[in-house]
């Protein structure tokens, strides 16, 4: 069985040397052929030197540093396509893998019996009983417990995507920089009817980012918020009119375009 892992990172060299280390050290890695793809989107900390000079196996794609997470993501899943695959996983630099986490992605991929999506249930590792990454339903993210659990849609911090699903619905949209890709792909796949499940179990360490963003933020000036929040690092309201269009229609899209502006104008009216 073939799988390609993907990866987009730019700086923090040491985080994805443990991630690497980690994805290494989880059980049945050696029995399956695994291939480790890593976009490195204009890193200037050393990151390809040093994952080259360590993990010489690693194929290194460079970026020029304006792809961000999502169009990384992109130009690595289309590098991996040039060789045939059974299975792409996506996985976030920042999340450190269970040594069980392969096993349980492949476990429960078999369990469904069907060519699914699965998504691993991603905790806090100051408090293992904590969700912070992984499927969603709506805008909650379902804890894992202990069963598996169908979602619409998921964060992209590790994800097992088999190549039917991928020659089926395409790969992730390059409309996009940074955010809403992952989010996208899921409602896309839900779309087209192919189920989404995540890991009965907590397969991987990630602390939430969600701290109130800047464009949210009545401490920074009104200019500074607008300007995170055009930003490919902000909502984006371009990309996320593009995305609510897509699947919740053109009202919803232009109410939350013009509720998003008013939260940056009036950020205090949010708390």
């Amino acid at each position: 069985m073939n799988i390609a892992i993907l990866m987009t990172v730019h700086n923090r060299k040491n985080v994805t040397l443990e991630c690497i280390k980690a994805l290494l050290n989880c059980k049945d890695f050696n029995i399956y052929n695994i291939d480790i793809y890593m976009v490195d989107d204009g890193s200037t900390d050393g990151t390809s030197q040093c994952i080259h000079q360590k993990y010489s196996f690693v194929t290194i794609i460079n970026g020029d540093g304006n792809l961000f997470w999502n169009r990384g993501m992109h130009l690595c899943w289309t590098k991996a396509l040039e060789k045939q695959y059974d299975f792409y996983i996506w996985l976030n630099n920042d999340t450190i893998l269970t040594t069980d986490a392969l096993v349980s992605l492949m476990d429960t991929y078999k369990k469904t019996n069907s060519n699914a999506i699965i998504v691993g249930s991603i905790c806090s590792s100051k408090n293992k009983n904590q969700v912070t990454y992984g499927g969603r339903i709506k805008n909650k993210i379902l804890s894992a417990e202990g069963k598996i659990q169908k979602v619409e849609t998921f964060n992209g911090n590790l994800v097992l995507i088999p190549a039917k699903v991928s020659n089926q619905i395409g790969i992730i949209d390059p409309y996009f920089h940074h955010s809403f890709g992952d989010i996208e792909y899921g409602l896309r796949a839900t779309k087209n009817n192919i189920p989404i499940y995540i890991t009965p179990h907590y397969v991987g360490y990630c602390e939430r980012h969600d701290q109130t963003m800047k464009c949210f933020n009545s401490h920074y000036k009104i200019k500074e918020r607008f300007i995170f929040f055009y930003s490919p690092l902000g909502i984006n309201p371009k990309e996320f009119f593009y995305l609510n269009k897509k699947y919740k229609g053109i009202f919803i899209a232009i109410k939350t375009y013009i509720s998003t502006h008013l939260r940056v104008i009036f950020p205090f009216l949010w708390k």
